[in-house]
């Protein structure tokens, strides 16, 4: 997986969606971060493709993550996320 280069600011909006998905909750003490694998708080609904499909999913990655790896930098950084993890973003 990779982050989206070009995706939307409104990450707060993005995992609620992710939240109704799967029917998890982000927990208060925070989530590691696929992204980084840094135990983070500050968690949003990232963007990330499949570069094998093109695919293009909601995870949870941290704030800091999915604001860095944007436009050329998305290219630069792969990363693993469990299957559980991914909603297919609407189209």
């Amino acid at each position: 997986m990779r982050h989206l280069e070009d995706s939307t600011d409104t990450s707060e909006t993005w995992i609620e969606f992710w939240e109704e998905n799967t029917g998890h909750e982000i927990p208060a003490e925070g989530i590691t971060c696929p992204s980084c694998g840094e135990t983070q708080t500050d968690i949003v609904g990232g963007h990330v493709t499949d570069d094998a499909t093109g695919e293009v999913f909601i995870t949870p990655v941290c704030r800091g993550c999915n604001s860095k790896y944007k436009n050329s930098q998305a290219f630069t950084h792969h990363f693993h996320v469990k299957e559980a993890y991914l909603v297919r973003a609407p189209r």
